[in-house]
C-alpha cells in the first residue's frame, strides 16, 4: 500500500495565528511534508509577509482563487436566492478545484476543516469524485458557528449532505461529540487541540504574584461575541473588589476602540496580539489566567461546544486559572471535573469577584488547582499523544 497522504482544506493556516491555524500547526509540524498538503481560499505564497515567525509548514500550499458570483439584490427577496445560488456555484467551482488538487498529489484522505460555509461541502464532493475518504473536523460546529439564520439553514443542508458518506467527524472535545452524534449518529473522534507548553517545567520557575504589589489578571486572544459579556463582568467584579493593585492586561488583535464599543472599558491594558511562543511566556507570568465565554451572544450554541486552543496552555503554564462560563459549557464542565481551576458559571460581577477573591486569598487552593491542572495538561493536552491519535484514526480508514 502507498504511503498515505492527507489533504487539508481549511480557511485559516498556518502561519496565521488563529486558534484553528496554530492546531494544525502542531498536529503537523513534525510530519514528513510530503504526507500532506494544504489547500484553503486564503494565498500562503511565500511572499507573504506573516512568514515571517516561522510557522510556515514545509508542505505544499495550493491557493483557491475566488469564485465568480452572481451579482446581489435585495428586492423581491432576491437577494437570499441569490446567496444560494451564490453558494452552489462556490460549491461546485471549489469543488472541481480541490479534485484537480487531489489528483495532482494523489492524497489519499481528505479532511476539512469547519469556518468556511463553502469548504466542507466542495471538499467532500472532490474526495467523492477521486474514491479517498473523507473526514470533517469541527474545530466548531458547523451549522451554529453562523450568527445570519440563512446561513445556518444553508449549512444545515450542507452539513446533512456530506455526513452521508463522510467517515468520521473530529472533535476537539465531548460536548462536540455529543452534538454530532446526536444531529446524525456519525462517528466522531476525539482530537484534543494540543498543547505547546506540556512538559518544559518553565512553569514552576515564577513565583505568586509574579510581581510584587500587583495583581496581573492576563488574557491571551481574539475577543468577539463569544466573550464580550464574559469580560464586561470582569471590569464589574474588579469595581467591587475595589483593589487597585490589581491590573487587567489583555493581549489580543482588537484595539481599545473595538472593545470600548462592545462596553469592555475600564482598568485594563491592551496589547498586541502574540506569537504562541511569546504567549507561553506571557501566560506563565499571570497571577490569574481569565478564560471567559459568553452568556448571551448569537453563538450561544457554539459557547457550549467550545474548546478554546488556550485551555491547554492555561493547564500547563502554572498560574491559577478562573474560568468564567456558562454552566452547560464544556469549558466550566471540563474545568470543574478536574479540578483544576476557579469556574464561575453565573452571569453575576458579584460572583466572579468572589471567584477572584478566593484565588487571591486562599494559597492552599491555588496548590491545589495547580496540581491538578498539571495532571490535566500532560493528561489530555500532551502534543505527542494528541499527534499519534489524529495520524493513527487515518491510517486505520484505509485499513492499514
Amino acid at each position: 500500500m502507498p504511503d498515505m497522504k492527507l489533504a487539508i482544506v481549511s480557511h485559516v493556516l498556518p502561519p496565521s495565528w488563529s486558534g484553528q491555524a496554530m492546531a494544525l500547526h502542531r498536529l503537523l509540524a513534525d510530519v514528513e511534508p510530503h504526507r500532506y498538503c494544504l489547500i484553503s481560499r486564503q494565498d500562503y505564497g511565500e511572499d507573504n509577509p506573516a512568514f515571517a515567525d516561522g510557522l510556515r509548514l514545509p508542505g505544499e500550499y495550493h491557493h483557491l482563487p475566488s469564485e465568480a458570483q452572481l451579482p446581489t439584490g435585495q428586492r423581491f427577496g432576491i437577494g437570499r436566492i441569490t446567496a444560494l445560488l451564490n453558494l452552489v456555484l462556490r460549491i461546485a467551482t471549489r469543488a472541481r478545484r480541490i479534485t484537480a488538487i487531489l489528483r495532482q498529489e494523489n492524497c489519499s484522505t481528505v479532511v476539512a476543516c469547519t469556518g468556511d460555509l463553502a469548504d466542507p461541502p466542495a471538499a467532500y464532493l472532490a474526495s467523492r469524485r477521486i474514491g479517498v475518504p473523507f473526514y470533517l473536523h469541527a474545530f466548531d460546529d458547523y451549522v451554529y458557528q453562523w450568527t445570519v439564520p440563512w446561513k445556518r439553514t444553508l449549512a444545515r443542508w450542507s452539513e446533512r449532505f456530506i455526513m452521508r458518506g463522510t467517515v468520521g467527524v473530529i472533535v476537539p472535545n465531548e460536548f462536540m461529540g455529543e452534538a454530532y452524534a446526536k444531529r446524525h449518529a456519525a462517528a466522531t473522534h476525539l482530537v484534543r487541540n494540543p498543547s505547546l507548553s506540556i512538559g518544559t517545567g518553565d512553569e514552576i520557575k515564577t513565583p505568586w504574584p509574579a510581581r510584587t504589589g500587583e495583581i496581573r489578571i492576563i488574557y491571551t486572544g481574539a475577543v468577539y461575541h463569544a466573550h464580550h459579556d464574559a469580560f464586561r463582568n470582569l471590569i464589574a467584579a474588579l469595581a467591587l473588589l475595589g483593589r487597585s493593585d490589581i491590573h487587567v492586561h489583555m493581549y489580543t488583535a482588537q484595539t481599545r476602540t473595538q472593545l470600548e464599543q462592545e462596553g469592555i472599558r475600564g482598568p485594563m491594558e491592551i496589547h498586541h496580539h502574540l506569537t504562541p511562543i511569546r504567549s507561553r511566556d506571557v501566560q506563565q507570568q499571570a497571577d490569574i489566567l481569565f478564560l471567559p465565554l459568553a452568556f448571551e451572544s448569537p453563538v450561544q450554541e457554539v459557547v457550549r461546544t467550545s474548546a478554546p486552543g488556550k485551555l491547554g496552555e492555561y493547564l500547563a503554564s502554572g498560574r491559577p486559572l478562573l474560568v468564567h462560563a456558562p454552566a452547560d459549557s464544556f469549558v466550566s464542565w471540563y474545568c470543574k471535573q478536574q479540578g483544576c481551576g476557579i469556574v464561575v458559571d453565573e452571569n453575576r460581577p458579584e460572583a466572579l469577584a468572589a471567584g477572584i477573591r478566593s484565588i487571591l486569598e486562599d494559597e492552599a487552593l491555588r496548590k491545589r488547582m495547580l496540581e491538578q491542572a498539571s495532571v490535566a495538561a500532560k493528561q489530555d493536552f500532551s502534543l505527542p499523544g494528541i499527534r499519534a491519535a489524529y495520524w493513527a484514526l487515518f491510517e486505520t480508514s484505509r485499513g492499514g
